[in-house]
C-alpha cells in the first residue's frame, strides 16, 4: 500500500483500520467472500479511498477528518454489502477512534 503523504491520522473503526490526512482518507478491512473466492479472499484485503479536494490549502479540523472517515466507512459498507462480503466487517454504526500510529 502506498503510504499517504504529510501529517496521519490512525483510527480503528469498528476493526477496520483507516489512516487519513487532510485530503485523503484510506480504510482497509478483511472482506470473506462465498463460493470458490473463499480461500483467495483470506488472502487479500479490501480497502475503500475518498479523497476531498476542496480542503487543499486550507486549516483542517480533526472534526473534518473524522467526519471524512466517517464517510468513508460508510460507502465502503455499501461496496462490501455489495461483495457479498460473508464476515459482514462493516455491519456495525461507525464509531471513529483514534489509534496509535501502527510501528511497522
Amino acid at each position: 500500500m502506498d503510504k499517504l503523504p504529510g501529517k496521519l491520522s490512525h483510527y480503528d473503526v469498528n476493526g477496520a483500520t483507516v489512516e487519513a490526512n487532510d485530503l485523503v482518507s484510506r480504510l482497509t478491512v478483511p472482506c470473506r467472500m462465498p463460493g470458490e473466492l473463499t480461500a483467495p479472499s483470506q488472502k487479500v484485503l479490501l480497502q475503500g479511498q475518498a479523497s476531498n479536494t476542496l480542503l487543499n490549502g486550507t486549516d483542517v479540523q480533526q472534526k473534518t477528518v473524522d467526519q471524512q472517515v466517517t464517510f468513508l466507512y460508510l460507502m465502503t459498507r455499501r461496496a462490501t454489502d455489495a461483495l457479498g462480503c460473508q464476515n459482514d466487517p462493516l455491519a456495525k454504526k461507525p464509531v471513529v477512534n483514534a489509534s496509535a500510529e501502527p510501528s511497522a
